[in-house]
């Protein structure tokens, strides 16, 4: 599924006023990096999408772009990454434009604070407890507006050095209509599927 961009959402720019401070990590969906505004000093993790030749030719957007945006857009939490804008930028030069989420930035994730822990060290219980509410609201929020964020795990849960949390990368999330639809199987990193979706179960949510 493939989706035309709109004037009306996304900014279009031939020089982009971001200097990259740091790569966050990357993968099939392009990279994440750390960037400062050169003139106002403001940092933002950058999420810079690649488009396929065809997107290019063809003047659409990957249907997971459109849903992360859809929803970042839709959903405000203290709990949830915030999505500052959108913008077209060519940001590794050679004239082609970008598609890129300038997201709110937070130092860490889950995944690496666990992995940093030496051997038989542990995770202070008060900040197991604050971690297990700050997720789970931003869960309810979801919910509460039927959406399943569908790639729920370490890396994708940020948090800071003051114990502030936040739910990201929300490129599988769904909305769940009546009656039920059904949706595939193939979402979640495998050491993270639930039950239902590991035995195949119709329909989940």
């Amino acid at each position: 599924m493939h989706y035309s961009r709109s004037a009306n959402s996304l900014v279009r720019t031939n020089l982009s006023p971001w200097s990259v401070e740091l790569t966050l990590g990357s993968g099939t969906y392009g990279v994440v990096e750390c960037v400062r505004n050169v003139n106002t000093r403001q940092r933002l993790a950058r999420k810079t999408i690649k488009l396929t030749s065809k997107q290019e030719e063809e003047n659409e957007l990957p249907a997971t772009a459109v849903r992360e945006i859809a929803v970042l857009k839709s959903i405000h939490h203290p709990n949830i990454i915030l999505l500052s804008h959108v913008a077209f930028e060519p940001v590794y030069g050679g004239g082609c434009n970008h598609l890129c989420l300038y997201l709110e930035y937070l130092p860490t994730d889950l995944k690496r604070y666990l992995d940093a822990l030496g051997p038989g060290e542990r995770i202070n219980p008060r900040l197991v407890k604050s971690y297990s509410y700050q997720l789970l609201s931003a869960i309810e929020c979801l919910h509460r507006h039927r959406i399943l964020h569908r790639d729920l795990k370490p890396p994708n849960i940020l948090i800071d050095y003051e114990g502030h949390l936040k739910l990201a990368d929300f490129g599988l999330a769904r909305q769940c209509h009546m009656p039920e639809r059904t949706l595939t199987h193939e979402v979640v990193t495998l050491w993270y599927r639930p039950p239902e979706v590991l035995l195949n179960a119709p329909t989940y949510g």
